[in-house]
């Protein structure tokens, strides 16, 4: 009897606190975790692009945080996703900018469509265009689907994105 009530709280946990969510106002999107994209030759306060994708109802969304100087450095404009397969995602359609903790934070929202498409292939790069006033951080940038090894200067092997968005629940 002991070891039905060790596995039930086991199941309850890992069902209760094993999803992941996507914060649009006060509206909780279940997501993927958040995943950590290496930084190709940038200027940016960081060395990665913060990448998480939820699903809703009518599609999904994609958000984005990197670090910035200040304020009013910001992505911006389309973001465009490049899949292992050789296929390109592009996103217009902002829902929501934010500035938190030297981060600029942004929401994209994602059709049913795309979504299928980053269900099929993992994400190889996201390429994003940061706006602002800081002397090279402004312009074209873009993060790969590679993670900064345990050791300065080693990576390792990239995200299972399509993975991990088709098990969204």
């Amino acid at each position: 009897m002991r070891l039905f009530y060790i596995l039930f709280f086991a199941f309850i946990t890992s069902t209760t606190f094993g999803q992941n969510f996507i914060y649009n106002g006060n509206k909780a999107i279940p997501s993927t975790q958040t995943w950590f994209f290496t930084l190709n030759k940038s200027n940016l306060w960081a060395c990665q692009l913060l990448v998480s994708v939820g699903k809703s109802k009518a599609g999904g969304y994609l958000m984005l945080s990197v670090g910035t100087a200040n304020k009013g450095e910001s992505i911006s404009k389309n973001v465009f996703i490049i899949l292992k397969d050789g296929s390109t995602i592009s996103l217009s359609n902002k829902v929501a900018t934010d500035y938190l903790d030297e981060k600029s934070q942004v929401l994209y929202s994602i059709t049913p469509s795309q979504l299928s498409k980053l269900k099929s292939s993992n994400i190889d790069t996201i390429r994003f265009f940061v706006t602002g006033t800081s002397i090279g951080m402004a312009g074209s940038h873009s993060a790969s689907n590679i993670r900064m090894g345990d050791r300065l200067g080693t990576y390792e092997p990239g995200w299972e994105t399509a993975l991990e968005i088709s098990d969204i629940k």
